[in-house]
């Protein structure tokens, strides 16, 4: 079995804005650039799932691809 091997930099925060602080995040794909920002952990793991090619259908989050 050939070997595939993915590059995603995670980035986690606490904002408190209304006094309780909540985690909010961003990851990218370095090799496509291709970044999502994120407050569910779920919304993480689909965009890995996506890149990856182990999500079974398209999702439908707002991705946004970084300036050359």
């Amino acid at each position: 079995m050939e070997r595939s091997e993915h590059l995603f930099v995670v980035r986690m925060w606490r904002e408190a804005s209304t006094g309780e602080a909540a985690w909010r995040g961003s990851v990218e794909d370095v090799e496509s650039h291709q970044r999502l920002s994120f407050t569910k952990y779920a919304d993480l793991i689909d965009f890995i799932a996506l890149r990856t090619g182990d999500a079974p259908e398209p999702l439908e989050h707002q991705r946004s691809q970084s300036p050359d």
